[in-house]
């Protein structure tokens, strides 16, 4: 157990082996947030959201704030709550794994470091998808043990309600509408590039439409792969889901909807300091520690984060475009 033991709590080793995995690919996260800040803090002043979303976030029960002299209204500060996961290595683990040397110790690490980062970065995805609609609401477990709801309201996005869903409107309206949804962000002063994302329904409904066209358009609406371009509008299919703990699946976007936003806003995500001494009380995206158990038959890996995605809700647009 001993050459394991040297591995598990050496955070360069740690650092190396998690250097060797795949990239984790997730939606928004990587198209969305890909602005990320380690905040020196583990809590974020209102003014912070604020200066980022440019509205005032509504801090309900389940997520803890600082409170100047009580009630949502005067708490001054978010304490995001933190993501801990985390899987353990017998001594039986150990010894199965002694013929194999060091090489086999870290591909055995590799494994379990992969599960735990998985976890951490698709329920981060998780609370990146959520922020979208303009709240995140998760499912938290408090220190009692006793279940809760973890919810941070940046307030409501903006909306378009189209004169015709699109299993009625012909392309010509379908493209109007995107010009519209555009305009209703370019009001906010925001719209330097805005990104069309649309649920499945939605999405082969203007396939079929694509498809179905018998003229000899110029430019020619086009379909490529989950992509439309629609007279210079890109309209991309994002089937995705995201796993709430009780499993339960939701759509980023739902079917018979499409949102609109610009990438360039400023969404911001923001990672907080661990509540860890291990970690140096310091901000990272993900921080890896270890610790024996009291009967000494295994070590326990844990893994910890503690994300806040802050959206800018007036560079968001939904729309339901299919009753």
């Amino acid at each position: 157990m001993m050459e394991l033991d040297k591995l598990i709590q050496n955070p360069k080793i740690i650092a190396e082996v998690i250097k060797t995995l795949p990239p984790i690919h997730t939606k928004v996260l990587d198209e969305v947030y890909s602005h990320k800040v380690n905040h020196p803090f583990q809590q974020i002043g209102i003014k912070e959201v604020q200066d980022v979303t440019g509205a005032v976030p509504v801090v309900r029960r389940g997520a803890p704030g600082v409170p100047v002299s009580g009630g949502d209204a005067s708490i001054s500060y978010i304490e995001p709550q933190p993501i801990k996961v985390t899987d353990s290595v017998t001594a039986v683990d150990a010894n199965n794994l002694k013929s194999m040397g060091t090489q086999g110790y870290r591909a055995f690490m590799a494994q379990k470091l992969d599960i735990l980062r998985r976890k951490i970065k698709l329920t981060t995805e998780a609370l990146a998808a959520q922020s979208l609609t303009g709240k995140i609401s998760y499912p938290i477990r408090l220190e009692n043990g006793q279940n809760d709801t973890y919810e941070v309201d940046f307030g409501a996005p903006l909306s378009y309600t189209p004169s015709k869903t699109w299993d009625s409107a012909d392309l010509r309206t379908v493209f109007n509408q995107l010009v519209e949804i555009e305009a209703v962000l370019q009001e906010e002063g925001i719209a330097n590039g805005v990104t069309f994302w649309a649920g499945k329904s939605a999405f082969m409904e203007l396939v079929g439409k694509v498809q179905n066209l018998n003229t000899n358009t110029v430019p020619r609406p086009s379909v490529e792969g989950n992509k439309i371009n629609l007279f210079g509008y890109t309209i991309e299919m994002v089937n995705q889901k995201y796993r709430l703990p009780d499993g339960t699946l939701k759509p980023v976007v739902p079917d018979n909807q499409i949102v609109a936003f610009d990438k360039n806003a400023g969404f911001t995500l923001f990672y907080l300091a661990i509540d860890n001494f291990k970690a140096g009380l310091q901000a990272v995206p993900m921080f890896i520690s270890s610790y024996q158990t009291q009967d000494g038959s295994s070590y326990v890996i844990q893994a910890e984060s503690k994300p806040l995605p802050v959206p800018i809700v007036k560079a968001i647009c939904w729309a339901t475009v299919l009753s």
